[in-house]
């Protein structure tokens, strides 16, 4: 091969490989161009780069999260205390109340001018005549029977019903914000004012008939002389004092399935013994103006509106549902809703203020008040020295709750705010 032609070659091997590597660099360039065009079109910071509309939707977002938590019962640890209550629940229904009676006058025995004797003596009126004339007055006045052996009672129990027996109800409380901590539970006897009134009456004819009849047995009788008395009852009553700890206290039948449909039902916080005073949720005043469920404040608790209770949302009332039973949410012909250990049924008063009570139909029931009233050693002090001053001595505390027409209730729920000194 000559010289001019491997000259030649090379100049065109030259040539081809500066247009490759021309080629090359030119490709690698479009792709640098391109990754710079897009790392100019990317936002160093996200935050930074997100639209308006974006940004108030986190923005929204962030309030109702913080509104949500905001909204929630503060809380404490449990620190339960034994509160001594007074309690009394007197049944009013009209076959119960009580009966109106007055033991007759009993007459003197003023004997005629005894006749006189041939003798000149006269016959006086003998003791035994005496009792004649009373056991005959006793009976006519319906005090004795006419056998001479037994009080008459039918004039005050037509029927013959005798003193009846006592329903029975369990009382016991659950922090709701601490619903697993346990609390006893305690029992308490209904009061009932036809039962006081046959027993009272029925000894007060008995003694009137020994006084004035003595030599008449009288045969007791048993449905009246079983000891009765009203049961105002001092019980113990857990209360978690936690700061900002709610508590429920619940009252359900025991030996009956429902309440009367009339009855009054007093609890007594004596102040000076317990140290701490208990009011209700909404009549505590950090809660006044607080959101309550819809409708009347103090109605009737049941599968239907439970849930309308619980710390969701906005709503801070605070009922925990822990405290209430899985059953509580099942809607079963056998509906049960047990808390701490009582099934409260779907016809609970649930009373969270002062004031009226309403049924499952929006009428009005009852009511319930709060009054404080002067503790023993307010009466004591005031007694001994009336000009003094007795702000300084604490209150007892009394809620009243009257029952008017509230047909099959199943228990009665008692909202308190967390115990204040």
């Amino acid at each position: 091969m000559n010289k001019p032609r491997i000259i030649y070659l090379s100049i065109i091997m030259i040539t081809l490989l500066i247009l490759f590597w021309y080629s090359y660099v030119r490709y690698e360039g479009m792709e640098n161009i391109d990754d710079i065009a897009g790392n100019a079109n990317s936002c160093p910071n996200p935050e930074l780069c997100k639209s308006e509309e974006q940004r108030k939707k986190e923005i929204n977002s962030g309030l109702v999260t913080l509104a949500t938590e905001m909204s929630k019962p503060k809380m404490s640890p449990m620190k339960l205390k034994s509160f001594d209550l007074q309690i009394q629940l007197t049944n009013t229904d009209t076959d119960n109340r009580s009966i109106d009676y007055s033991l007759p006058d009993m007459p003197k025995v003023i004997p005629t001018p005894p006749p006189v004797t041939p003798f000149g003596g006269t016959n006086a009126m003998s003791s035994v005549q005496k009792e004649l004339i009373k056991t005959t007055e006793l009976i006519r006045t319906k005090v004795l029977s006419s056998t001479g052996k037994d009080v008459y009672m039918l004039d005050v129990d037509t029927e013959s019903t005798g003193i009846v027996n006592l329903p029975v109800y369990n009382i016991t409380s659950v922090s709701l914000n601490n619903p697993s901590g346990k609390t006893r539970t305690s029992m308490l006897n209904e009061t009932i004012p036809r039962n006081i009134s046959l027993s009272t009456i029925y000894n007060e004819k008995l003694a009137l008939i020994k006084t004035h009849a003595p030599s008449n047995v009288i045969i007791p009788d048993d449905k009246y002389t079983i000891p009765v008395r009203r049961n105002s009852t001092t019980l113990p009553v857990d209360i978690d004092t936690g700061a900002y700890n709610n508590n429920l206290l619940i009252i359900v039948p025991k030996t009956n399935d429902t309440f009367p449909n009339q009855f009054t039902l007093t609890i007594v916080n004596n102040t000076e013994n317990n140290k701490y005073q208990l009011d209700l949720w909404g009549d505590f005043f950090n809660n006044e103006n607080k959101e309550r469920p819809a409708g009347n404040a103090n109605k009737v608790l049941n599968k239907d509106n439970l849930t309308d209770y619980f710390n969701t949302g906005l709503m801070p009332i605070g009922y925990n549902k822990n405290a209430f039973g899985d059953s509580c949410f099942n809607v079963t012909d056998e509906y049960e809703c047990p808390v701490n250990g009582l099934d409260i049924g779907d016809n609970a008063i649930n009373i969270i203020e002062s004031g009226d009570i309403f049924n499952d139909k929006g009428d009005a029931i009852g009511s319930i008040k709060h009054k404080f009233e002067k503790s023993a050693k307010q009466k004591a002090k005031a007694k001994a020295t009336p000009d003094s001053t007795t702000d300084d001595l604490p209150t007892d505390g009394t809620h009243t709750l009257t029952i008017t027409n509230g047909a099959g209730i199943t228990s009665i729920l008692l909202y308190l705010a967390y115990p204040t000194t």
